[in-house]
């Protein structure tokens, strides 16, 4: 690398060393079973990743924390009309893994949403005019690399 026509340089021969970023909901995986069984504990771990990739080797940051909602219907033949599976808890286990546990109460087809949830920031739609009109849509750009120097809206949107 050459900076001020000076070259500089480093030996990189011992390796290097990343430390992970901050936690990034979209980066982060899980391994969640397809099927779980009635009245049975069930559990999966939630693999907390920065918006790099790279796997967290701690816990995210204090005031962040992973919340996990099942949301669905019941099988019809199950006697019942109302039910959702009752979450145990979500726990930090090390390295930047954190073990969920849930149980199924009730047959039926359920999906979960796992969200990051980290303080500051405003959920909301932004609009161009008073009246409400013309709503400025965020984008997805985050997902593609390079991960940095993200724009909010995409020119297409303006």
């Amino acid at each position: 690398v050459e900076i001020g026509g000076d070259y500089i340089w480093t030996d990189l021969s011992a390796g290097t060393i990343v430390h992970p970023s901050t936690a990034s909901a979209p980066q982060t995986t899980h391994d969640s079973p397809l099927i779980a069984v009635e009245n049975e504990k069930e559990s999966f771990i939630i693999h907390a990743t920065d918006k790099y990739g790279n796997q967290l080797q701690s816990p995210i940051e204090n005031d962040s924390k992973f919340v996990v909602q099942f949301e669905g219907t019941v099988h019809e033949c199950s006697g019942t009309l109302i039910a959702t599976p009752t979450l145990s808890s979500v726990e930090e286990s090390g390295n930047g893994k954190y073990a969920v546990s849930f149980k199924p109460s009730v047959a039926g087809l359920y999906s979960e949403s796992i969200m990051l949830q980290n303080p500051g920031g405003l959920l909301a739609t932004y609009f161009r005019h008073d009246d409400f009109s013309n709503a400025v849509l965020g984008n997805n750009i985050h997902l593609v690399e390079p991960y940095h120097e993200v724009k909010w809206c995409s020119d297409d949107l303006k």
